[in-house]
């Protein structure tokens, strides 16, 4: 009966050691499995925020460089990835503002400039014109001093040979 205690016994501790083995097998599997679960989870929230982030700094390079075509897919976001692209996106709506702003002050200042030349140019001829007239008006006008001189003087030989006439017949 002891040996057949010690029989059982055995067995009974031999099961035991086949159970705790077993068992130290499935948890080293299980940790296995689980350190690559948690290997995959870390690779997939990484690239999940790596990538975006990632394409996040090469918008900004591309704005920065002066292209304001630039689209800023993770606008759309709903995360914090999305309000920093939203936030760069307003920069860039900004910049895109400003431009248009300074393109309108230059053809509005190009409108001024192409006004004042044309009034400067009417001023010109306005000034040149009524030079020209002046100088006409100076010139007609001596003429009719010189005219009205002759006429003087013709008058005055005319009334001097009428007086002489005149003297003359009556003698």
């Amino acid at each position: 009966v002891k040996e057949s205690t010690v029989i059982a016994q055995a067995a009974v501790a031999q099961d035991g050691i086949n159970v705790a083995n077993y068992t130290k097998d499935i948890v080293a599997i299980v940790a296995v499995a689980a350190f690559l679960i948690a290997c995959g989870l870390a690779f997939i929230i990484t690239y999940g925020i790596t990538v975006p982030v990632a394409r996040l700094v090469e918008d900004a390079r591309e704005l920065a460089a002066g292209n304001t075509g630039v689209a800023f897919v993770d606008a759309e976001r709903g995360d914090e990835i999305g309000a920093v692209a939203k936030s760069i996106a307003g920069f860039r709506d900004g910049v895109m503002q400003q431009a248009r702003l300074q393109e309108q002050a230059r053809t509005e200042q190009a409108a001024r400039e192409l006004r004042q030349k044309k009034v400067e140019t009417l001023i010109d001829t306005f000034r040149t014109r009524s030079g020209e007239l002046l100088a006409s008006v100076g010139s007609n006008m001596d003429q009719m001093q010189s005219a009205a001189a002759s006429l003087a003087s013709l008058a005055q030989d005319t009334s001097m040979r009428s007086t002489s006439a005149a003297g003359a017949s009556e003698e």
